[in-house]
């Protein structure tokens, strides 16, 4: 093996992942010494939020630190990449631990001692791999793992957590969409093109414990011919580049091609009633809107489809956001490419979309929504989706159906009054219902009315409720029902009211 084959290997698999009892044993190691996702965020605030890794400081976040624990030394090493003392790193974490992380691989020799290999960073009681932002313009480029970012959380949160029988993670990267998931699933597939990043995920499934996941390298579904699944998980190579410049995020198809490929190819692998969340971003061209074309893309495919979509931007403004953690110089050159390749292919905007997709052949024809992606998400919000897709259903039925079920105010439902002093007491001014977390969308409710829809508690059909809320307000149901009807399915439609399990 030559100098340029040995360095190719060891780019794309730089980790020993062949003793899967290697990844646990140095798993059970970092947690006897503390090292957590807690300890990282009270040690490094900076790591609370998302992406923040493209814009820490290392070297004043390393010093602020310091080397006196045996923490300090690991967020030195797999976090910030700060070069410590090799005498003193062995001293702090104990020969053991070091010899296992020599033994696979995990240390790099440079000028003052020694740094990780690869970030680790502890999540939900898991860890998750990937590579540190200071070799993402070098020689790994290609192969570049990258780490949890606001794209990856958006599906993991958005898949409703209960059980599964086989997931599939596309473009699972590190695998974290795997691990996520795999909690639930009786068994995980999950494939990449890129080497690199199978290594890690294989390593990191190891030091969970995950024996329900398997990694394989495809080239989107070829590693899955034929096979089929309960749910899709895929946060794909979806920036619309001029050319693939790293497998983490260029889909090597020209403009939004790659993320159409994902969802058209997407029905084929699902069971009946399988779930898809894809993230991906559409272009506008050809005078068609992006929810035009992402329409066109899912037209007659055998699923329903709930879309959210997020803020329209410029080639210009989209260019600038994903080239904002490189050089200035570089960025701005790269920045012009990506605005000239915009313009040759005819792209004149640019929709980021959540796409959740339900395979559903027969019966009634398959409908699709499309919704705003709401200003505050928080946390997970599967449950919402999946009750979204029930209330869709209902609505679609009919009045006579809805005046026959049993609804009831969605559990996450909150009440916000907005009162005024009046007469020596406060008098209700303005009402709001909102959810409590995930998707936290707000609907204005007359004060009068967000008391009567206590009503609904799922164990009266809605024609009951009428006649009691009929009978409260001294109305005549009959006069109501056409008005309430309406009012009603927007409550529904907006997941405010939700059918009742029978």
């Amino acid at each position: 093996m030559n100098a340029e084959t040995q360095d190719q290997a060891a780019l794309q698999a730089p980790l020993q992942v062949d003793d899967p009892r290697l990844a646990a044993r140095i798993s059970a190691g970092l947690l006897a010494l503390g090292y957590t996702g807690d300890a990282m965020r009270a040690a490094v605030p900076e790591t609370a939020e998302a992406n923040t890794a493209m814009k820490m400081n290392h070297a004043a976040i390393a010093a602020r630190v310091g080397m006196e624990t045996p923490v300090a030394c690991l967020l030195r090493a797999f976090l910030l990449r700060a070069a410590t003392p090799e005498a003193v790193l062995r001293e702090k974490i104990g020969e053991e631990l070091f010899g296992l992380c020599d033994q696979a691989g995990l240390w790099t020799r440079v000028d003052g001692g020694v740094v990780g290999s690869v970030v680790f960073l502890e999540d939900e009681k898991q860890f998750l791999l990937s590579d540190h932002t200071q070799i993402r313009m070098g020689a790994a480029e290609m192969y570049w793992v990258m780490s949890i970012g606001t794209s990856t959380m958006m599906v993991a949160n958005s898949i409703h957590r209960r059980p599964y029988g086989r997931v599939l993670d596309l473009c699972c990267g590190g695998g974290i969409q795997a691990f996520y998931v795999s909690r639930y699933a009786k068994e995980v597939v999950a494939i990449d093109r890129n080497p690199r990043a199978l290594n890690y995920g294989r390593f990191g499934a190891g030091m969970n414990g995950f024996a329900n996941i398997t990694f394989r390298e495809s080239d989107c579904y070829s590693a899955v011919e034929g096979e089929t699944f309960d749910l899709i998980a895929c946060n794909p190579p979806y920036v619309m580049t001029p050319d693939r410049q790293a497998y983490y995020r260029d889909g090597g198809m020209g403009g939004d091609r790659f993320s159409q490929r994902v969802l058209r190819e997407a029905p084929a692998h699902l069971n009946e009633h399988g779930f898809t969340h894809v993230t991906c971003d559409v272009g506008a061209m050809d005078g068609k809107s992006c929810e035009a074309r992402l329409r066109e893309w899912l037209a007659g495919n055998g699923c329903d489809v709930i879309a959210l979509g997020g803020k329209r931007l410029s080639g210009a403004e989209y260019a600038k956001a994903w080239l904002r953690a490189d050089d200035p110089n570089y960025a701005a050159s790269e920045a012009q490419r990506w605005v000239e390749n915009f313009a040759a292919l005819g792209i004149t905007q640019i929709q980021n979309f959540l796409v959740v997709m339900r395979k559903r052949t027969g019966g009634e024809p398959n409908w699709f929504v499309k919704e705003t992606m709401p200003a505050t998400v928080e946390g997970s919000f599967g449950h919402q989706l999946a009750r979204m897709f029930a209330c869709q259903d209902l609505v679609r039925k009919g009045d006579a159906v809805i005046w026959q079920t049993r609804l009831r105010l969605a559990a996450d439902m909150r009440l916000q009054h907005t009162v005024r002093p009046e007469d020596g007491q406060w008098k209700a001014d303005r009402s709001r219902i909102t959810f409590a977390s995930g998707l936290v969308s707000e609907y204005e409710v007359d004060p009068q009315t967000a008391g009567l829809l206590l009503l609904y508690d799922g164990t009266r059909r809605s024609e009951q409720v009428l006649q009691r809320i009929a009978k409260e307000l001294g109305e005549n149901p009959n006069e109501m029902r056409q008005g309430w009807a309406a009012y009603v399915k927007h409550l529904v439609t907006n997941g405010i009211l939700e059918p009742a399990s029978e």
